[in-house]
């Protein structure tokens, strides 16, 4: 079976990582990028413009998630994120791993759906108002998928033009364009719709016999990201904010030899009493 091994970098969100696999195999390795000045020793370079110029993040799971619109002349591919090296050549993992249709990674440190969620609202990844509305959707329509397992999404192998898989890749990229970005929180629903069953491996998504994550070079965590909230405000009502928040800042300001004088004065009347 035609197989290709991908990543996708758009953004400039990071640096490449090298694969040294890639010399000890056969098998074609496709990176899509936006950067056309980007070279690589292990790496075909394709360059690409974002799918979505306003939106980097979806844009890049464009890539990641339909591979069936990128690849028509093969029939499997093992995706993988670009801070994972691997550490074994690829055609030996597919032997020793791949189950089709699907093979991925179960999450390491989140057991069920509804705690990916959490982490994604807790540490503020996503517009909140996205997460939420998937979040309800979910508890109104498919009640029992915030109970299903949570997968990590660095690891794919998939027999991507197998019309169940292809499928489960137009829902699950239905689901990151209507909701959240985080494509950990749709894939579930995915699965369900299309009826697509993973052969999820039970290993730690940091390290095994094949694999190394993450291995980040240069990473840009203030890289922009689309925000539905902060791009659909309307620049007068940014401006307005800033001024009352700049008129607030002026006032305390104001204020504050009063507050110290007042703080002092109620400290020495405690004493003397």
């Amino acid at each position: 079976m035609q197989t290709v091994v991908y990543t996708a970098l758009i953004g400039g969100y990071e640096q490449l990582n090298e694969q040294p696999m890639a010399k000890q195999s056969s098998l074609r390795f496709v990176c899509f990028s936006d950067d056309a000045t980007l070279q690589s020793d292990s790496w075909e370079i394709v360059h690409v413009e974002p799918y979505l110029p306003e939106d980097l993040s979806r844009s890049q799971r464009y890539l990641k998630l339909l591979p069936h619109r990128h690849f028509s002349d093969y029939q499997r591919s093992l995706y993988i994120d670009n801070t994972v090296v691997l550490k074994k050549p690829p055609e030996e993992i597919i032997a020793d791993h791949h189950q089709g249709p699907f093979t991925n990674f179960e999450h390491s440190y989140r057991s069920e759906l509804i705690e990916e969620f959490i982490k994604v609202l807790q540490y503020g990844i996503d517009d909140p108002g996205r997460v939420y509305e998937q979040l309800n959707q979910l508890q109104t329509f498919s009640p029992q998928l915030l109970s299903a397992k949570v997968f990590w999404g660095g690891f794919m192998i998939r027999d991507h033009h197998q019309p169940q898989m292809v499928a489960l890749a137009e829902q699950w990229w239905a689901q990151v364009l209507r909701y959240s970005r985080r494509d950990q929180l749709s894939l579930p629903r995915a699965m369900d719709a299309s009826g697509v069953v993973a052969n999820a491996l039970k290993l730690s998504n940091k390290d095994s016999d094949f694999h190394q994550w993450p291995v980040a070079i240069a990473r840009k965590r203030s890289a922009e990201q689309f925000s539905a909230h902060r791009n659909l405000k309307p620049q007068s009502l940014q401006i307005a904010e800033l001024s009352a928040e700049l008129e607030r800042s002026r006032k305390a300001l104001n204020n504050l030899p009063k507050t110290v004088f007042y703080r002092l004065r109620d400290k020495l009347l405690l004493r003397g009493k």
